[in-house]
C-alpha cells in the first residue's frame, strides 16, 4: 500500500511538472483545473470524484488573471493536492465535517481571512501606486477627479489614445500635468509651470527650447542646480560646490564624468553661465557678482519663482 501511495505521489509531482510547464510553454489549458484534474483521476483511480472536484475548482478559478499588484494563488497546486486529499484520503462530505466539527476555527479563519482581502488588495494597489515614480499619476488623477470633476473616463482618456506619438522635446515631470489637462480638454490653471506636449504628441513640431533647468533640494550631498541639453547636461552641487558633466549622445546612463576634460571646457563655461542667469534674482542668493556662491540654503517653495526652460 505504501509503496503504491508512493508511486502515486511521484506520478502526481510529475503531473504536476507537466501543467505548471504548460503554464509557460505550449498553453495547452492542463493549468486549468477542469484539465487538471483529467490526470489525478486516471492516477489514482477515480475519474468520478476527479471530474466532481475539478468542476468545482474550476467554477472557483473562473476569469481568475493577473490584474494590477494581484497575483492569482497557485491554481495548479490547489487542484491536486485538493483532488488528492478528495481521492485518496477521504470524501468531500468527510472532509466538510472534520472542518465543521473537529476544526471549526479554521473555516472561521478562512471568513476572516476573506473578509480581509479587500483591504489587501487595496494595500497592494496603493504600494504600487506609491513607488516613486507612479506617485504623479495618483495625485494627478486624485486633483482630476477631487476638485475638477473629471470622470473616470476623462480621467483615463489620456493614456487611451488620444495621443499615440512620441515626443522629440526636452521634457519634465512638470510638463506632465498640462498635458494631460490639455489632453483632457481642460483648461490649465493659471500659473501652473510647465509646458504642454499635447500638440507635439497630435503630431505638430516640437516644442522650441535650448535647455532645462532643473534643482533638487535634499541633503547636504545631493542638493544641486543643472541645466539639462539634448545632448548633455552640466550639474553644480549649492552645498559642496561640486561640479559634473556628461555627454549624453555617448553616456546616456552618466557613468563618466566630463567636468574635468578639456575638450569639454568651453562648452561646460557656457552651461555653468546658463546657470547663472537662471539663479540671477533667486532669493536664496546662490549668485553673487555674476558667480555660483556655496552654501546657500535652498528654499523649497519659492515667492518668485521663474520659469523653468527657455
Amino acid at each position: 500500500m505504501e509503496v503504491e501511495r508512493m508511486l502515486q505521489a511521484l506520478l502526481l509531482a510529475i503531473w504536476a511538472g507537466l501543467c505548471t510547464w504548460d503554464q509557460f510553454g505550449p498553453h495547452l489549458g492542463f493549468r486549468k483545473p477542469l484539465l487538471a484534474s483529467v490526470g489525478i483521476g486516471i492516477i489514482l483511480g477515480d475519474m468520478k470524484t476527479a471530474i466532481m472536484i475539478r468542476v468545482t475548482m474550476e467554477l472557483m478559478w473562473l476569469g481568475v488573471n493577473n490584474i494590477g499588484a494581484y497575483v492569482q494563488p497557485d491554481v495548479i497546486s490547489g487542484t491536486i493536492v485538493g483532488a488528492d486529499l478528495g481521492i485518496g484520503f477521504f470524501v468531500i462530505e468527510d472532509i466538510v465535517n472534520f472542518l465543521q466539527n473537529q476544526v471549526p476555527w479554521v473555516l472561521s479563519g478562512f471568513s476572516t481571512a476573506g473578509g480581509m482581502m479587500p483591504a489587501v488588495g487595496l494595500a497592494m494597489l496603493l504600494a504600487m501606486m506609491m513607488k516613486k515614480n507612479m506617485r504623479i499619476f495618483l495625485l494627478l488623477g486624485f486633483i482630476m477627479a477631487a476638485f475638477l470633476n473629471v470622470p473616470t473616463v476623462g480621467i483615463a482618456l489620456p493614456g487611451g489614445g488620444r495621443a499615440t506619438g512620441k515626443s522629440e522635446s526636452l521634457v519634465e515631470l512638470m510638463g506632465l500635468m498640462p498635458t494631460l489637462f490639455d489632453l483632457c480638454g481642460l483648461s490649465i490653471p493659471e500659473g501652473v509651470e510647465g509646458s504642454s506636449l499635447a500638440q507635439e504628441l497630435a503630431g505638430a513640431e516640437k516644442l522650441d527650447r535650448a535647455y532645462l533647468h532643473g534643482e533638487q533640494s535634499r541633503d547636504r550631498d545631493q542638493s544641486n542646480q543643472r541645466i539639462v541639453t539634448e545632448r548633455d547636461k552640466y550639474l553644480w552641487f549649492t552645498q559642496t560646490g561640486v561640479e559634473q558633466y556628461f555627454n549624453l549622445d555617448e553616456d546616456p546612463r552618466e557613468t563618466r564624468g566630463l567636468i574635468d576634460d578639456p575638450a569639454c571646457a568651453e562648452h561646460i563655461a557656457e552651461l555653468c553661465g546658463l546657470l547663472i542667469d537662471e539663479l540671477e534674482d533667486r532669493e536664496e542668493g546662490y549668485v553673487e557678482d555674476g558667480k555660483l556662491v556655496v552654501g546657500r540654503t535652498p528654499v523649497k517653495v519659492l515667492e518668485h519663482p521663474r520659469s523653468a526652460h527657455r
